[in-house]
């Protein structure tokens, strides 16, 4: 009777133990799914404010070629002179290899704009090419055109517009951002 009653007791921490574990386990996936889902939520608004600041993007790009170059310019002009401006070339360096950076990744969001223009041209559904001609519309264009008037010019409800443009970001999202 004894060994039934350390077996019974042992059984019970085994299945405490198991609770244990099992509680922990549901815990930590629970825990890692929300992180995962908060970096798909932050990188899904991160390609909505991308795109609402396209067009400012691409003016700051064209005038970021120039402006490497003259930077470029200054720091040998800099270097040239006593090491007063040994401090002033230093902040000349960081701030060209921001805009270097920056054009880098406007080069990048233009190679996954184009990428996903060609998805959505290559799909047979009319429904893809709608959502990727209402993308360019709204946030692509060099003249900007408002939710209304697009809505009118595609002929669809209010509804699915914005249906288009939130499917298009979302699958937008991870060609930018990966997965």
């Amino acid at each position: 009777m004894i060994d039934i009653a350390l077996k019974a007791d042992s059984a019970d921490d085994i299945i405490k133990e198991a609770i244990r574990l099992g509680t922990e386990s549901a815990i930590f996936l629970i825990q890692k799914n929300q992180n995962t889902n908060k970096s798909r939520k932050t990188a899904y608004r991160n390609t909505k404010l991308l795109l609402k600041n396209y067009r400012n993007f691409i003016s700051v790009s064209n005038e970021l070629k120039n402006d490497i170059a003259l930077s470029k310019d200054k720091i040998q002009y800099y270097s040239m002179l006593c090491d007063f401006f040994e401090n002033s070339e230093y902040k000349l360096r960081e701030n060209i290899r921001t805009k270097e950076r920056t054009g880098i990744f406007i080069s990048h969001i233009n190679a996954m704009l184009k990428t996903y223009k060609l998805i959505c041209m290559a799909s047979k559904e009319k429904a893809y090419v709608t959502k990727y001609n209402i993308l360019y519309d709204m946030y692509l264009s060099p003249q900007k055109i408002s939710a209304k008037q697009l809505i009118k010019k595609y002929e669809i409800s209010e509804r699915s517009f914005y249906y288009f443009i939130e499917s298009a970001i979302k699958e937008l999202t991870p060609l930018i951002f990966g997965i």
